[in-house]
């Protein structure tokens, strides 16, 4: 297998040669079919919190002072009552756009693990939900009863921007959204707390009817679910034990002969980190191996679209190898703690040999 470590360090470098002064990642946006819409930077909040999140997996000192400026970026993107939208305060198109509790999870997330002092939002979250138990994506005035004055609080002021919202919900969005990796993404964050069992049986329901391809506006890519459903389970939401088997099977159908996954860097990285949640005990050498023969010059991955909505597509350099810095980094502690153990280097089995 080629040298994951080698790869590790060269990834470290690419971020943070990329990270910029405010300590934001760079994302891209551009249409598919392609011509529709030209790529072009799209400052934004949520890719400099999936990032940051692989980078708590490296215990480097660059990877730390990383973490720390995207920690600043996120405090300073916050608003009243720990809230975030997805586009940043710099981009024209902030205000567009109503709060949601993908962007708010996965920033206080970040947070939280950093141990940064910010203002609970759990109880705005839990306001935010539908008559099942579900979340909301949106955090947005809605014809329905809410008795909650910090939900309030964040909605009410969005009225006064009608244009804006009218825009919005007619673009594709809508108040009443619920979307499965949002729901999970809140979940992560949330916890396995007994109250949002509802949360957790939408996602078994979702992955049990083969749903991946209808769960969800902004999220297409099934490796790419699977990655942000399987973190919630190995963060302590047990309730989803029950989708491992469906999940690693449907890993290994996309497993080719080589290794590679699904067919593009993200692809293997984000079912590589899926397959590690899931505690599975193949070995992933050959997976790793496509993943650090499709590493650039730069230390990058080539881009892939993490979410989309309608024909827009999101994503870039920065996201991908976040993604395959996670997956080398997870990968290599696990292989380091098994050589211990046993003495030696065990012989590798392919993974796709073990799923048929």
């Amino acid at each position: 297998m080629r040298d994951a470590g080698t790869a590790i360090e060269r990834a470290l470098r690419y971020l943070s040669g990329r990270q910029l002064d405010s300590g934001e990642f760079p994302v891209y946006v551009w249409s598919d079919p392609p011509g529709l819409q030209p790529m072009e930077l799209d400052s934004s909040v949520f890719p400099t919190a999936v990032i940051a999140h692989s980078l708590s997996f490296s215990g480097s000192e660059m990877a730390s002072e990383m973490y720390a400026r995207a920690v600043q970026f996120l405090l300073r993107e916050m608003e009243p009552g720990a809230v975030w939208r997805y586009w940043a305060s710099d981009n024209p198109k902030h205000f567009a756009i109503p709060p949601d509790v993908d962007d708010i999870a996965c920033a206080s997330a970040v947070l939280r693990k950093q141990g940064a002092a910010f203002p609970d939002n759990r109880e705005l979250i839990l306001a935010n939900r539908d008559p099942r138990g579900r979340f909301y994506t949106w955090v947005t005035p809605r014809l329905r009863w809410n008795g909650n004055l910090r939900y309030w609080r964040t909605a009410l002021p969005q009225l006064r921007r009608p244009y804006s919202l009218y825009r919005f919900w007619h673009g594709g969005a809508r108040p009443d959204d619920v979307d499965c990796v949002v729901n999970a993404n809140v979940l992560f964050y949330l916890g396995g707390d007994p109250a949002l069992r509802p949360v957790a049986d939408f996602i078994v329901e979702v992955i049990r009817r083969q749903g991946e391809g209808d769960c969800d506006k902004w999220y297409f890519n099934p490796l790419v679910i699977y990655y942000f459903i399987s973190r919630c389970f190995a963060s302590g939401v047990l309730e989803l034990g029950v989708l491992r088997e469906p999940i690693v099977e449907r890993i290994g159908a996309a497993t080719g002969k080589d290794g590679e996954i699904g067919g593009t860097p993200l692809d293997t990285a984000t079912a590589i980190c899926a397959l590690l949640d899931w505690k599975v005990d193949a070995d992933l050498d050959h997976a790793v191996t496509s993943l650090t023969r499709r590493q650039q010059e730069s230390g990058a991955w080539e881009r892939g679209a993490v979410y989309g909505g309608g024909s827009l597509r999101w994503g870039s350099e920065e996201l991908t190898t976040a993604f395959c810095l996670e997956a080398l980094l997870r990968y290599d502690e696990i292989r380091g703690r098994t050589e211990v153990r046993q003495g030696s280097r065990a012989r590798a089995t392919p993974f796709s040999s073990l799923t048929g």
